[in-house]
């Protein structure tokens, strides 16, 4: 047998829905979420062109009593050969090579968690899952709306990796003077802030009506302060932090430099017979997947809904 380590990277799979975002993702599961990630038809281009980004292989599984949905997003692009080394000698080469690069992805219906484990370097990443999943979504309700006359709701994505808090320490350590803390809000798809800054602020937004809304620190100096403010709002916030690092060099850290990172031994190329393993790893991580009592009492009145689509591959 081969193995090989895949990257692992973890994420809050946050979708809203509604004028005012506050409606979750799982009341429009059904109607929205699946059938558009089904839709062959439905990818996000670049600018028009190569790469292409979708999805295939969609599929609701229970492991261990827990709803999943899992798949496979698809990255397909060329690559362009111009040259090649020979006998210690530069030739030119014109080839071209078709390539799909993919990642499998395993998203946690009761908390909106998610997994997503590259196959190989140029796989996609979470990045790129949350620009194509905001882009196949619009496609789908426009579409929809146009052709059948119906008024579904748009989506509001917010998808972004969560953070290990060493991580966060490692990058600020490496940072003689922070000049500034920026934390954008989002709507929450029914997570509670862990702390009270992030819970004040989304209560303002809230209060008045805005979608999203910003956070700014000047020059802070206690780093322990802002490891902990930056986990509390792991996965549930953006955040950016501005500062000169030990060259003297100005360095903007976003949360993407954070995010938890883990590898996981697969045979060959990665598919659904890895799926349980990918479950177990996830769990095993040590990386904060809580559930809030309004996501377990939602996730709990669409278990009939879910066991009509499981293991059926969408």
């Amino acid at each position: 047998m081969k193995y090989n380590e895949k990257t692992v990277l973890y994420g809050n799979f946050n979708i809203t829905f509604g004028d005012k975002s506050d409606i979750p993702m799982l009341s429009h599961f059904e109607d929205i979420i699946l059938p558009a990630l089904m839709d062959r038809t439905l990818r996000k281009d670049t600018k028009g062109g190569l790469p292409f980004y979708y999805f295939l292989n969609i599929c609701i599984k229970r492991i261990y009593d827990e709803f999943v949905l899992v798949g496979n997003f698809i990255k397909e692009t060329q690559y362009e050969i111009h040259s090649i080394i020979k006998n210690e000698k530069l030739e030119e080469r014109q080839n071209t090579y078709e390539s799909a690069p993919y990642s499998r992805f395993m998203i946690f219906l009761k908390n909106h968690r998610m997994v997503l484990i590259k196959n190989e370097k140029d796989s996609p990443d979470i990045r790129n899952f949350n620009t194509s999943i905001k882009s196949i979504l619009y496609q789908y309700t426009y579409n929809t709306n146009i052709s059948s006359n119906k008024k579904l709701p748009e989506a509001n994505v917010n998808i972004i990796g969560i953070p290990l808090k060493r991580n966060i320490k490692i990058a600020l350590d490496d940072l003689t003077k922070i000049q500034k803390l920026r934390l954008r809000m989002f709507p929450l798809n029914n997570d509670i802030h862990p702390s009270f800054l992030g819970e004040a602020a989304t209560q303002a937004m809230r209060d008045i009506e805005s979608k999203t809304g910003n956070i700014n620190f000047n020059s802070p100096e206690n780093k322990t302060g802002i490891n902990k403010i930056v986990s509390e709002v792991s996965g549930v916030a953006e955040y950016t932090i501005t500062g000169i690092n030990k060259d003297k060099v100005k360095t903007v850290l976003k949360n993407d430099a954070f995010n938890a990172e883990t590898k996981i031994p697969i045979e060959n190329n990665i598919g659904e017979d890895d799926d349980y393993k990918i479950y177990t790893h996830a769990l095993a991580s040590g990386v904060p997947m809580p559930t809030s009592e309004d996501n377990k009492a939602l996730y709990e009145s669409k278990e009939k809904i879910l066991y009509s689509y499981l293991e059926k591959l969408l």
